[in-house]
């Protein structure tokens, strides 16, 4: 009997987790994500992956991620409730707008050394990221780049970065300790607060 209920309780978590495992299949769980066209254009300088048994979407290859949009997300985006951690390349110089938007489980960004800009709303909607180290190479944050992060509670930037733009870091009711390093040439004034 006791075995009878136990296998009818696994069968039955079983077949309430098929909707979600069969939802996902049909996207890809890898793919091109670059800017730039290679291999005779059957590639792009950038390769995507992700991991849904770890919960990584890793990045390789070197050069800048395309930019997407609201309508055109990136690839890994159905993926985005799965996606905790992300690990990017040294090669990569530019992460896309849109390109990170609306990861709302991911709390963890392990960076590669030649990244030189964050473009616009990359990270928007990031909701539980609560520490950012950004990277030491790191020159220009574009407008929106880490906005709606509503739980990030400590930023600290590499040495070398000149630019934050507009609407950056909105909002900061939970951002406790910002470390410049060195101080940037050009603040828009509405990096850290609403224009209006």
């Amino acid at each position: 009997m006791k075995k009878h209920v136990y296998l009818s309780l696994i069968w039955g978590l079983f077949f309430l987790t098929m909707p979600a495992m069969r939802a996902h299949a049909q996207y890809p769980l890898y793919g091109y994500c670059g800017r730039e066209t290679v291999y005779n254009n059957d590639s792009t300088n950038l390769f995507w992956q992700v991991d849904t048994t770890s919960r990584v979407l890793t990045i390789t290859g070197v050069g800048r991620m395309f930019d997407y949009d609201t309508d055109t997300k990136a690839p890994w985006y159905p993926w985005r409730n799965y996606i905790e951690r992300i690990v990017l390349p040294n090669g990569l110089t530019e992460i896309g707008t849109y390109a990170m938007y609306d990861l709302d489980r991911m709390d963890s960004i392990r960076w590669g050394g030649s990244l030189t800009t964050i473009r616009n709303h990359a990270f928007e909607n990031c909701d539980i990221l609560s520490h950012l180290f950004l990277p030491e190479s790191l020159v220009t944050i574009k407008e929106y780049a880490f906005s709606y992060c509503n739980r990030l509670k400590r930023l600290q930037m590499g040495g070398k970065v000149e630019v934050i733009e507009s609407m950056a870091f909105v909002p900061t009711d939970s951002l406790e300790t910002i470390d410049f390093g060195n101080s940037p040439t050009q603040i828009y004034s509405s990096a850290f607060a609403y224009p209006w």
